[in-house]
């Protein structure tokens, strides 16, 4: 379910590309929550094609950046370079 994001999300990304990403399974309470609100987007856009996930996708990322965050526990420093220049909200 995470990698096909990746994959329809870009044109040239090659699978040695996608293979060298570090991709971390996430343990099962956070899938099941991501899984959740995916449903949620799908079922909402099945009802409205103009449905804005904007909030969900912002949900989505917060648990997977806490997440990351927990398991490597990112410093000050790194957290505010993260936001600074990687946040997209």
């Amino acid at each position: 379910m995470y990698s096909i994001g990746i994959l329809n999300n870009t044109n040239s990304i090659q699978i040695k590309t996608i293979r060298a990403l570090p991709i971390i399974k996430p343990d099962e309470k956070i899938k099941e929550k991501v899984e959740n609100i995916v449903k949620k987007i799908i079922k909402e856009k099945q009802i409205d094609k103009n449905y804005d996930y904007g909030e969900d996708q912002k949900k989505i990322d917060k648990l997977i950046y806490n997440y990351h965050n927990m398991k490597f526990n990112f410093k000050e420093p790194l957290r505010n370079k993260l936001k600074e220049n990687y946040s997209i909200y």
